[in-house]
């Protein structure tokens, strides 16, 4: 063998023998609290009544949550933002009651007018943020029997429909509620700050590459157990294994 070839040799086997030994001490060297994900697509929106695509919102479970929620592994609702709730006997009135100290990765506190403030710039065009977009029209259509919603007192909310609607308390548990303060800072660039009262919160967004949640300490419920989930674009499905494989992600969407 000529000695060029046996050096171009030698340099191929020895960083192929070398790059699982790198790629583990990368992996350990890796912050332990972060779970990395590697997905096909990015996020559309961080706004989650404006969005139908899978990315954006298993993104925006993690930061916003509903009046009640899915119980784990099951089609059952159980309280979420609301500790209880009762419908009235004809079945168009429900009156939710919201749990104390819950507040918003801003600061701002969890209201019965917060609640309200979701609902109406989704449902009231006097609005000042209504969502009028093609966007909105999906989550429109899914609460068209709801004609208005009552604060009763900080604590204490009501939602009333125009007849008795079977799938209301499934709806609201995918329903995100807002802080109207930061609707209010943000404007229609919410859509790219996102401010929710869940697990975690929204630390930063590269379009095309990169999404990155922190857990909030301020969580009302349990404590999550990772530091930051980061989401990264990996589109071609072949890398996406590859990077499972060597340690650089610990999922792996799509393969």
């Amino acid at each position: 063998m000529r000695p060029a070839s046996l050096a171009v040799l030698l340099v191929y086997f020895g960083c192929f023998g070398c790059f699982g030994c790198d790629a583990r001490d990368l992996h350990r060297r890796r912050d332990p609290g972060a779970l990395v994900v590697a997905r096909a697509a990015d996020v559309q929106l961080l706004d989650p009544i404006r969005v139908q695509d899978s990315e954006s919102i298993e993104v925006g479970t993690l930061l916003f949550e509903g009046l009640v929620r899915w119980k784990p592994g099951t089609t059952d609702v159980e309280p979420g933002l609301a500790h209880s709730w009762e419908p009235s006997r004809d079945g168009k009135v429900w009156t939710f009651h919201l749990r104390k100290d819950v507040v918003f990765h801003d600061g701002s506190k969890l209201d019965a007018a917060a609640v309200a403030f979701s609902f109406e710039r989704l449902l009231v065009p006097a609005h000042p943020h209504y969502l009028a977009g093609e966007d909105s029209y999906h989550w429109r259509g899914l609460m068209r029997d709801v004609v208005g919603v009552l604060v009763l007192d900080p604590a204490t909310v009501q939602v009333r429909v125009a007849r008795p609607y079977a799938p209301l308390l499934g709806n609201l548990a995918m329903f995100p509620i807002v802080s109207p303060a930061a609707v209010n800072r943000w404007g229609d660039a919410f859509r790219k700050n996102p401010v929710g009262t869940g697990p975690f919160a929204f630390e930063e967004w590269r379009p095309g590459d990169t999404v990155v949640v922190r857990r909030f300490d301020r969580y009302w419920g349990a404590a999550p157990l990772l530091d930051r989930i980061v989401f990264r674009v990996v589109v071609d499905a072949r890398q996406r294994l590859v990077d499972l494989e060597s340690g650089s992600v610990d999922l792996a969407t799509a393969i």
